[in-house]
């Protein structure tokens, strides 16, 4: 697989973000021009632009707002451009009438004949090759831009080096870097994620070793199942012996294998499973052109929030096809993907309207107004399955198609507006609604305080067990997927595999869940600086597991960044647990070894954990202590919460009202570490992967532990240090660690 160096993508990051500050202002020129954000229609315009306008302020309906539909002209007019010269460079862009490859020389000079710009007859091209990528009657893009913002992008385009465009990351990288922007407003903004703010917010474009890791040991591990002896052995280095797997559930060939990834993003992992296929299928004797046939239109399936993903992740796939071999002068199928993302922004009688007199189609349209009405928060989480029809989905589509042709014929404008959007909810709730022998994903990751009210709300209906992520809430979502004895490779942070909120979920999927391979990559397991937290690999199965059956595991989380993990996973060590064991493993913790192995005593042995005072009222009885000018016999000065970390006195700027030996609190509780010395630990839902450590004090220890972190057992390392151990030689008494929600560390 060719990808970029570091080098050629941080070039590539600058090109994209300034390409889409400029089409944007482009964009936003044009429009102007046209009048599209006045209630008037300018008067100098002609009869094409006043339809053109009339189209667009359709579009803005259907969009929400002015701004999304400057980003949305934006964004149509760099990729059509983008796409060109990827087709260009790969010596796959087709003349629509001669059928054969032409240069964007030869189309430069095809523009000049025909006194029109390069990238319009690039674009054309290109979209003609995959209909389904660019809609060819969208006034998004008959926007004309002017000449100077024209000459900007073309400038831009024309500095990436032809290299770059033959690197099969580089799609996939493009869509991040156009997002930079989006992403670091709103995580500057602070405010709670919804819409398609999660869109710009979470994602992530997945690493290539990753991908490799899972697809091989799920999907390359069912074909030498099959097939012990195939030479794809060799080519799949990250496949690792010794896992135990089950693929009774799973069919006998490829043309029967149904894959999905409900996150697919610029579709890494599709175009990944893609090349897989098309050896295995090769392998048993299918000629190309119908291999790749049999794949787009039965193995792969995706889902995606963002609209654009979906664009860029079908040139991806049509892409690899032509590259693989699939004949240019004939059709191509367009990949099954949809956009689960796309919000009815109808009035409900209005979206009723497009049923026409089909009192059936208009019920199955009244059930999913109610589920894709917020559809561009929740996504792929939408479950379809329990919304029972008396028709099959391509019935169902075939009657809205019908009723909406009518609609348009009869000059309808809710047709016309929100046709596009039914269209999409319908192909999007045959993929919801459908089941799949292996779903395979980089999820989206978001805790829970960081959500918007419509998508935490839903969560904890749906998935109350994993509702402090949105990423351990799409684990379950993926699980639900599988049809029994299906398999899921999921890429998510590994702080659920520990932290005492997610207890009873991990007890759920020991106990319901087969779980195959684990790998813990730990930090700096992508190439992104602003992702660096904990992350973890995990291959599970959607069956019971068999009394006995072993959890394997890998841990390469001490290396030091994605490359060097990458050639850690190549050949270390596995090991096997037994699953059920993981139970009895304090809080249920998943523990790759023998909890016991290395005979040390747990941290339950030696501190106690009481939980400090609540006042009820911190305003009323808390106060910082320099607002106490004299001590009045009331106030004591007291041990609050570390706010802080690397802090020697974290925690100790309060004074409380003591008046009544505090019986005024709302709960005195902690009695039993008053007045004696410990460690502070800030009460909080992810623990620390460092440790602070204040100098000792005649009379003081504090110890701060700092937020934003997953790794538990950094903390158990610090306590089983030296250091630790001489903190505890210079106290007298036993050692309390207050406000701590720890528990049992091995």
């Amino acid at each position: 697989m060719t990808v970029l160096s570091r080098e050629a993508r941080s070039a590539l990051d600058e090109a994209i973000q300034e390409a889409r500050r400029k089409a944007e202002q482009g964009a936003r020129n044009a429009l102007l021009v046209l009048g599209v954000d006045e209630e008037r229609k300018p008067g100098y315009l002609t009869a094409e632009q006043a339809e053109i306008r009339r189209q667009l302020r359709t579009e803005c309906r259907r969009l929400g707002s002015f701004d999304d539909l400057v980003r949305s002209v934006a964004y149509e007019r760099w990729h059509r451009m983008l796409f060109a010269r990827f087709l260009a460079e790969n010596s796959l862009l087709i003349h629509p009438e001669f059928r054969v490859p032409v240069t964007l020389d030869e189309c430069e000079e095809i523009a000049r004949e025909e006194g029109r710009d390069l990238w319009e007859v690039a674009g054309d091209y290109a979209a003609e090759m995959l209909p389904g990528l660019f809609r060819r009657d969208s006034p998004v893009t008959r926007v004309r831009f002017a000449a100077e913002d024209t000459m900007a992008l073309r400038s831009i385009l024309a500095r990436i080096p032809s290299e770059t465009f033959l690197a099969e990351d580089a799609l996939g990288w493009t869509y991040q870097f156009w997002q930079t922007d989006a992403k670091r407003e709103v995580n500057a903004s602070e405010r709670k994620v919804e819409g398609y703010d999660i869109c710009a917010v979470t994602q992530l474009f997945t690493e290539p070793y990753m991908v490799q890791f899972l697809l091989q040991n799920t999907l390359g591990a069912w074909w030498l199942h099959l097939h012990p002896d195939s030479p794809l052995r060799n080519e799949w280095r990250y496949y690792r012996e010794g896992v135990q797997h089950d693929f009774s559930a799973w069919p006998e060939s490829p043309a029967g294998l149904k894959i999905l990834d409900p996150c697919c993003g610029s579709g890494h992992f599709l175009v990944a499973a893609f090349h897989m296929l098309l050896a295995m299928r090769r392998e048993v004797g299918e000629e190309t052109e119908a291999a790749i046939r049999g794949i787009l239109t039965e193995n792969l399936h995706g889902l995606e929030l963002d609209p654009r993903c979906i664009q860029i992740a079908t040139f991806s796939i049509a892409l690899e096809a032509w590259k693989a071999g699939f004949p240019t002068d004939s059709y191509l199928p367009v990949p099954n993907l949809a956009c689960t993302g796309i919000p009815i922004r109808a009035k409900k009688e209005e979206w009723l309207s497009l049923a026409g007199d089909d009192g059936l189609l208009e019920g199955v349209l009244a059930d999913y107004y109610d589920l894709f009405k917020n559809a561009d928060t929740l996504g792929s989480l939408i479950r379809v399955d329990n919304q029972p029809t008396l028709v099959d989905q391509k019935t169902l589509e075939k009657k809205f198609e019908q009723a909406l042709r009518r609609e348009k014929d009869a000059a309808d404008p809710v047709a016309e507006t929100f046709g596009e959007t039914g269209e999409g909810v319908l192909k999007a709730a045959g993929l919801l609604s459908r089941r799949y022998d292996y779903v395979m994903t980089n999820v989206p990751y978001l805790a829970s305080g960081k959500q918007g009210e419509v998508l935490r709300g839903f969560i904890e209906v749906n998935h109350p067990l994993a509702k402090n992520d949105l990423a351990t809430a799409f684990l379950e979502r993926c699980l639900a997927f599988c049809r029994p004895g299906g398999k899921v490779s999921i890429v998510l942070p590994q702080n659920w595999l520990f932290l005492a909120s997610y207890k009873r979920f991990r007890e759920h999927l020991l106990k319901k869940e087969r779980w195959d391979l684990l790998v813990r990559l730990g930090p700096k397991a992508f190439q992104t600086p602003m992702w660096d937290f904990n992350v973890l690999l995990l291959n599970l199965t959607h069956a019971k597991p068999p009394e006995g059956h072993l959890l394997c595991g890998l841990d390469v989380s001490e290396e030091r960044d994605a490359g060097a993990k990458a050639r850690a996973l190549l050949d270390a060590e596995i090991s096997c647990v037994e699953q059920a064991g993981q139970l009895g493993n304090p809080d249920a913790r998943i523990i790759l070894g023998d909890i016991n192995r290395s005979g040390l005593p747990q941290l339950a042995e030696y501190v106690d954990t009481p939980q400090g005072l609540k006042t009820g009222d911190d305003s009323r009885h808390r106060r910082e202590f320099w607002e106490i000018t004299y001590f009045i016999k009331n106030w004591r000065y007291y041990q609050s919460t570390p706010e802080e970390s690397q802090n020697l006195y974290g925690g100790m700027h309060y004074c409380i009202d003591w008046r009544d030996s505090g019986e005024n609190m709302a709960r005195l509780q902690g009695q039993t570490a008053w007045g004696k010395k410990g460690i502070a630990v800030g009460q909080m839902r992810e623990l620390p992967s460092s440790i602070y450590c204040g100098d000792i004090q005649d009379s003081n220890i504090n110890v701060i532990i700092p937020k934003n972190s997953v790794n538990l057992f950094a903390v158990a390392a610090f306590l089983q240090s030296e250091r630790f151990n001489e903190i505890c030689r210079k106290i007298d008494q036993k050692l309390s660690v207050t406000n701590a929600t720890m528990g049992k560390v091995p």
